[in-house]
């Protein structure tokens, strides 16, 4: 999976003999120093006075049992709020998940093209730059369509105000804007954009044609709403020679996201090209193949028409959609991994603190056993006293959840930080957890024989 951006060199992290080297020494500095403290309470606690008074002993016996408690409703707990915000995540990214991008991203290559001012000083050298290079990748087996724009989709571009002919114009400073996105003939079909109504652009929308846009359905519904928004006219000026001043509304196409799969799409309006004059663009090819394969083809007949153009960016749309998630799949799974961690220990310190405090009254089992109790009363005994801790852990850790898993509202997509589906199944899945974890010392403690029970001290 891919790193998130905001994580520094993400790519070059490695486990290596250096990573290995510093957990295996820290795991050995921790073993010694949790096995030598209890060692030295031992040692001192052996003397002749300790041995004699019986009753201190008992009382520091029943501190440690109480510690041990703490510490396995603390584990519980913990455990309760790493697996609620864990549940929340995984349940967020799914949903991140289904949404619909507004494009298809598969087989669809993207390379960005920087044409050198010193080398295309005149408009007509960039259109016929890459009015060319389409032709010549469009007859090029494998390629299904190509077009250029001056963005890929899922990046934000640039925003520009603009105002709607026949209305009264805004007051300065609360002028609308909308996403500008000059594209070429074919755009929509190459990256999949539904033309909802209207025309799409056309080889005749160029330079000293009538001015034409396509607007998205935001865009309509914004600032058309309840009529139909095709044969109005959006004004703006004309920031270079022979661009027009006013454009004619001729089609509606579908949203496509801007800012990731998170954000609804801002109204946008995409102008021709040919009429909107960039030189540095995003060359789209949709493939029958693979598009990764493709690079190589796209590489040559770009540099066949300028050996010295670089060529920046040449990535498939599947892998920037991959990276578009990649912050929330990487706190998914971090989280997720500390969540079953945690389970573990709650098990592990479920387990070991029954298992202890069973032998300890391995004495009274045997009294009971041979009284007539049952097997499955000295389970029940056992397991009840288990699930008393973990009840009590996972309670506290729902308290704490309801509060702390706000601050996960900044990270969840279409997810309640308070789901109580989510927080009744973190309960059911901490319970079962807990369920079998005190079962297993209740079960070896059941099978005791009565007789070596009873001479246990």
């Amino acid at each position: 999976a891919a790193a998130p951006e905001t994580i520094p060199r993400a790519g070059e992290v490695a486990l290596d003999k250096t990573v290995l080297a510093f957990v295996f020494s820290l795991s050995l500095l921790a073993g010694i120093a949790f096995g030598v403290i209890p060692a030295l309470g031992i040692s001192k606690n052996l003397t002749i006075k300790s041995l004699k008074d019986g009753g201190r002993g008992a009382t520091a016996g029943l501190t440690r049992t109480r510690l041990r408690k703490a510490l396995v409703v603390s584990e519980v707990a913990f455990a309760m709020v790493l697996v609620i915000g864990a549940a929340l995540l995984i349940k967020s990214f799914w949903r991140l998940q289904q949404v619909d991008p507004g494009f298809n991203p598969e087989r669809l290559l993207t390379v960005q093209l920087q044409l050198p001012p010193a080398r295309y000083e005149r408009w007509q050298q960039v259109t016929g730059f890459y009015g060319e290079l389409k032709q010549k990748l469009a007859s090029v087996p494998g390629a299904s369509s190509v077009a250029i724009a001056f963005e890929h989709p899922l990046s934000e571009g640039w925003t520009s105000s603009f105002a709607i002919s026949g209305r009264e114009p805004p007051a300065q400073g609360h002028e609308p804007e909308a996403r500008v996105r000059p594209v070429s003939p074919g755009y929509f079909r190459t990256v999949g954009v539904s033309l909802l109504k209207g025309r799409d652009i056309t080889d005749r929308d160029v330079a000293g044609a009538p001015g034409a846009v396509l607007v998205n359905d935001a865009f309509a519904r914004r600032h058309f709403a309840g009529e139909d928004p095709i044969g109005k006219r959006i004004e703006r000026g004309a920031w270079w020679p022979d661009m027009p001043g006013s454009f004619e509304i001729v089609g509606v196409v579908a949203d496509e996201r801007f800012l990731g799969l998170q954000t609804a799409a801002d109204p946008a309006t995409y102008f021709p090209h040919a009429q909107f004059p960039m030189s540095d663009m995003y060359l789209m090819v949709r493939t029958r193949t693979d598009a990764a394969a493709f690079a190589a083809m796209v590489r040559r007949e770009v540099w066949a028409l300028d050996r010295d153009l670089p060529i920046e960016n040449l990535r498939t749309m599947e892998s920037i959609l991959g990276q578009s998630v990649a912050e929330p799949r990487f706190n998914t799974s971090l989280l997720g991994l500390f969540a079953g961690v945690a389970l573990l220990l709650a098990a592990i310190g479920i387990y070991g603190v029954l298992s202890f405090m069973a032998a300890q009254r391995t004495n009274e089992i045997g009294i009971r056993m041979a009284l007539g109790a049952r097997r499955s009363s000295v389970v029940g005994l056992v397991v009840g006293q288990g699930m008393l801790l973990s009840l009590l852990g996972v309670a506290l850790g729902l308290l704490a959840a309801f509060w702390l898993t706000r601050i996960l509202s900044t990270l969840l997509y279409n997810v309640s930080p308070t789901d109580p589906v989510i927080f009744g199944g973190g309960a059911l899945i901490l319970g079962a957890v807990a369920l079998v974890a005190a079962y297993l010392p209740a079960r070896r403690a059941s099978r005791v024989d009565p007789v070596t029970a009873l001479r246990y001290e």
